[in-house]
C-alpha cells in the first residue's frame, strides 16, 4: 500500500498541517486535477497544489514534500533532506526523474499491495 503508507507518513511529519490530501479519483481530487491542468482521469501520479495557478506534479511534488515536511521522527533527515532533494534536482533532469516515477506509477500494484483508490 505504496500510497497509503506515503499519506500516513507525511501525516505523522506534518505537524503543521501544510499539506491536505485528497484521493485523486474523489471529486475534490477531479477538481484539483482539472485546476492544476491535468487529465481529470489522470490517477497515476501524485500531485501538490499550492494554489490555483501553482502546482507540481511527479518527482517536483515528492521532491517539494520532501523539502517541507519537519521529519520529526528523524532528525538528522531534517537537516539532510532539503539538501537531498536540491542535490536530485540538479543531478537527475526532470524527464528522467518522472519517467522513473511513471515507471513506480505503472507498476505499483506489482511491487506493493496496492488499494485501488487511496
Amino acid at each position: 500500500e505504496l500510497c497509503s503508507s506515503f499519506v500516513n507518513f507525511l501525516l505523522e511529519n506534518d505537524p503543521e498541517g501544510k499539506f491536505r490530501f485528497a484521493a485523486l479519483q474523489s471529486e475534490a481530487g477531479k477538481s484539483l486535477l482539472i485546476a492544476s491542468g491535468r487529465e481529470p482521469d489522470d490517477y497515476n501520479s501524485i500531485v501538490v497544489v499550492q494554489d490555483p495557478t501553482r502546482h507540481k506534479a511527479k518527482s517536483e511534488a515528492v521532491l517539494y514534500i520532501g523539502e517541507q515536511i519537519s521529519w520529526k521522527s528523524h532528525a538528522l533527515s531534517a537537516a539532510v533532506m532539503p539538501v537531498i532533494c536540491k542535490s536530485l534536482r540538479f543531478l537527475f533532469p526532470q524527464s528522467l526523474r518522472d519517467f522513473v516515477m511513471d515507471i513506480i506509477s505503472k507498476y505499483r500494484f506489482t511491487f506493493f499491495d496496492e488499494l485501488d483508490i487511496c
